[in-house]
C-alpha cells in the first residue's frame, strides 16, 4: 500500500510538472524534487565540473557534498572553486572532491575523451554522430 501511495504521489508530481511545462511555467525540477524529500544531509554529484551547484546545494540544506570529477585538470579547478565558495559562506558545507571516473566496469581501464567546451562534456564515451 505504501508503495502505491508513493507511486501515486510521484505520478501526481509528474503530471503537475508536465502541465507546467506545457503551459510555459518554468521550474527548477532538481531543486523541487530534492527539497520535497526533506532535509538533505549528503549529496553525491558525479560529473562535478567546477561545482557550479555548490550554492544551490547549500540553499537546499545539504551538510556534505561529495564531488566526483574525472578530468584531472578540471578537478584542480574544482578544488579551488569549492575553497572559494566556502571562504565567505555563512553556513559551511563539508565538500569532498574526488578525481575519478564512475563506470559499471570495476578495475577496467577506460579511455577519457576531452572536448573543447572547457571540460563541460568530457567523458569516457565517444561523441555521437548526431
Amino acid at each position: 500500500m505504501d508503495i502505491w501511495i508513493e507511486g501515486l504521489r510521484l505520478r501526481r508530481r509528474l503530471l503537475k510538472t508536465a502541465r507546467n511545462i506545457i503551459f510555459g511555467k518554468t521550474r527548477n525540477l532538481a531543486r523541487e524534487y530534492l527539497t520535497s524529500a526533506g532535509t538533505i544531509g549528503l549529496v553525491v554529484h558525479v560529473g562535478a565540473h567546477l561545482g557550479q551547484e555548490a550554492e544551490a546545494y547549500r540553499g537546499m540544506g545539504a551538510t556534505r557534498v561529495i564531488w566526483i570529477e574525472g578530468d584531472p585538470d578540471i578537478y584542480k579547478r574544482l578544488v579551488r572553486c569549492l575553497q572559494s565558495a566556502e571562504a565567505d559562506a555563512e553556513r559551511p558545507v563539508e565538500h569532498t572532491a574526488i578525481c575519478a571516473l564512475v563506470s559499471d566496469q570495476e578495475g577496467k581501464a577506460v579511455a577519457f575523451h576531452r572536448f573543447n567546451n572547457d571540460g563541460a562534456s568530457s567523458s569516457m564515451y565517444l561523441p555521437t554522430k548526431c
